[in-house]
């Protein structure tokens, strides 16, 4: 998929290069860049859940896994002090879902965190999804914020369709 693009009262909204793999060993990798608008983020919600549920995940933990991560892109937005270009990848493994939510870099420098901003986000991240996600870890990439999200899916899977 190259992009979308949603109009608003002339407020555009871009959600490009959404690549879905199925790995060798079956588990998949689905990964996406888009602005950090409201309605896209629900969007990227949407892939979450259905990635969770690939992975295994009851209907329940699924949607939870989806609300931590629009939680978290709310946070890492709004600790970088706004719209900026978020990248989302979801990966099934053999026991969890991983879901890493980046800031990607631009010509512009804003949006860079210090230590101690990246510390206050991680702590409000973590207050924002401790009931919703089994782990969380926040680390900075050259500054800006990098959060991973872990749902624990245990040993019992179900077959889905890619």
């Amino acid at each position: 998929m190259d992009s979308i693009i949603a109009r608003n009262a002339a407020k555009h909204a871009t959600f490009e290069s959404l690549t879905m793999n199925a790995q060798p060993d079956g588990m998949v990798h689905v990964e996406c860049k888009f602005d950090g608008d409201s309605r896209l983020i629900a969007g990227a919600a949407t892939i979450v859940v259905h990635v969770a549920r690939r992975a295994g995940l009851a209907d329940q933990a699924a949607s939870e896994i989806a609300v931590a991560t629009s939680k978290t892109c709310d946070a890492v937005l709004q600790a970088t002090g706004g719209s900026r270009t978020i990248r989302l990848a979801a990966d099934e493994l053999p026991d969890s879902l991983q879901v890493t939510i980046e800031t990607v870099a631009d010509a512009a420098t804003a949006g860079l965190l210090s230590i101690e901003q990246s510390r206050h986000l991680a702590d409000q991240v973590r207050k924002a999804v401790e009931s919703l996600a089994d782990g969380t870890a926040v680390e900075l990439h050259e500054g800006f914020p990098r959060v991973s999200l872990v749902k624990k899916c245990g040993a019992a899977r179900r077959p889905f369709a890619v």
